[in-house]
């Protein structure tokens, strides 16, 4: 009887490290799941869409950062139809919606124009029927990971 008892101890040990060793496994995945869900949060907040300023008649790119954090780094790239593609780069992204106008565009007093923040959003419209345009933007977020989103694809860690 002392050997069965011996047995059944010593599969019921067994079992136990199975189990905390399944258990773990699962643990882990829950872990790496939930950590590249918080890694991609902000990155999941930066947006761009190709938009026209209805007052100067200036078409140019809106790009917003709706997190809580800047973002650094910022290559956007604006082809429109048939063009070669202008390329912007923005050291520092700071959460908030900004208009970005092409290469070479003007103020009227002929200053250059540059990336603004956009205060009035009313003065802008959205360009709905963009199949003509392409916008391509890389960054990289508060936690030092670097994101591409190439046109309508999906958000990639780069």
């Amino acid at each position: 009887m002392d050997t069965l008892a011996s047995w059944i101890a010593a599969l019921a040990t067994v079992a136990a490290v199975i189990a905390a060793v399944v258990a773990g496994r699962y643990a882990k995945s829950t872990y790496e799941l939930d950590r590249n869900r918080h890694l991609s949060d902000q990155a999941t907040r930066i947006s761009t869409w190709p938009s026209h300023e209805t007052a100067t008649n200036s078409w140019g790119t809106m790009i917003r950062n709706a997190s809580d954090n800047a973002v650094y780094n910022v290559t956007l790239t604006t082809t429109w139809e048939r063009s070669d593609g202008t390329r912007t780069d923005i050291a520092v992204l700071p959460p908030g919606l900004y208009f970005v106008p092409p290469k070479g565009q003007t103020n009227p007093d002929k200053r250059p124009r540059y990336t603004e923040r956009v205060t009035d959003e009313s003065a802008f419209s959205a360009i709905l029927q963009s199949a003509r345009i392409r916008l391509d933007i890389s960054f990289r977020d508060a936690a030092g990971q670097h994101w591409q989103r190439e046109d309508q694809s999906a958000l990639t860690p780069v």
